[in-house]
């Protein structure tokens, strides 16, 4: 499991590291496309507690689809969960 949890958090970190790309770009493709001058109409605000949200966030919803199918994959017998389909 803590394979895992390293594996949520490192997807949660490029996962943000695009978001806030993405947002600091966004203005000037807004501009590109008529709205607004510059850094005027289109804003975006990035908060460091939006992404801790986030960040923490990523990794729990991460955690829950890992565990799901482990779960359910726990009540087979070892034999049926190797299977394939």
């Amino acid at each position: 499991m803590p394979d895992k949890l390293l594996i949520d958090i490192t997807e949660g970190i490029l996962g943000l590291i695009g978001g806030v790309g993405i947002s600091y770009l966004l203005p000037y493709f807004g501009v590109s496309l008529g709205f607004g001058l510059g850094r005027g109409i289109l804003q975006t605000v990035v908060s460091p507690s939006l992404l801790i949200f986030t960040l923490i966030f990523s990794t729990l919803i991460g955690m829950i689809f890992g565990a799901i199918p482990a779960f359910r994959a726990s009540k087979l017998k070892p034999v049926d969960a190797l299977r394939y389909e």
